[in-house]
């Protein structure tokens, strides 16, 4: 759509082949608001072990966080 912007792509490997560089992160505007989609393959297969001991799961949810307020309008913290 005109005005959007891509800030994430699919990269190599995180994925079957046919979605690399498929947008996975892409703002915009509509009427007065801003939107915000995050889209991720069904078939990211089982992650590897270093997931398992990593700290994903707080910078998953820290990202969420921040694309709501974003959309909302709320400053950063």
């Amino acid at each position: 759509r005109d005005g959007a912007q891509v800030l994430l792509t699919l990269a190599q490997g995180s994925a079957s082949g046919a979605l690399h560089g498929a947008p996975a992160l892409v703002t915009g505007h509509a009427g007065e608001g801003r939107v915000a989609a995050f889209a991720a393959p069904v078939l990211w297969g089982h992650p590897p072990t270093w997931v398992n001991t990593a700290r994903l799961g707080e910078y998953h949810r820290e990202l969420m966080c921040r694309i709501i307020r974003w959309t909302a309008g709320v400053a950063p913290r």
